[in-house]
């Protein structure tokens, strides 16, 4: 199995793959759609923020996170046909998003275990 195949079947386990969803390249189909190549981007994007000290606010998070809702859902409610260039652009938003909001629910939790800790260590 050569090593476009490998990546392939990998990428296969994570998207649809659509062929009519994905990009095509010197003729060979990206292993990811449209919107799981934006998902990529956008985390790609957000691991850069966080290398400089960077977070999004709640207010922009929420911003980037609802495109991709709304686009997805008034698909699966067959009210609207989202087009590949939407999906790009609502699964970078998303993937910028998402991990973010993971990252906030993280935080949030370890500060407060923490707290809870260091208030019992003092109590005795």
């Amino acid at each position: 199995m050569d090593w476009y195949a490998k990546i392939f079947k990998f990428c296969g386990a994570l998207c649809h793959q659509m062929p009519s969803r994905s990009f095509l390249i010197a003729g060979y189909q990206f292993p990811l759609c449209y919107r799981c190549t934006g998902l990529l981007v956008g985390t790609i994007a957000f691991l850069f923020l966080i290398y400089r000290n960077r977070l999004l606010s709640f207010r922009l998070t929420i911003l980037l996170l609802l495109p991709m809702l709304i686009d997805v859902g008034l698909q699966a409610a067959g009210l609207w046909e989202s087009t590949n260039g939407l999906r790009l652009a609502t699964g970078i938003g998303f993937g910028m998003g998402m991990p973010t909001i993971a990252l906030k629910i993280l935080s949030r939790h370890n500060f407060h275990k923490r707290g809870a800790v260091h208030e019992s260590q003092t109590n005795h």
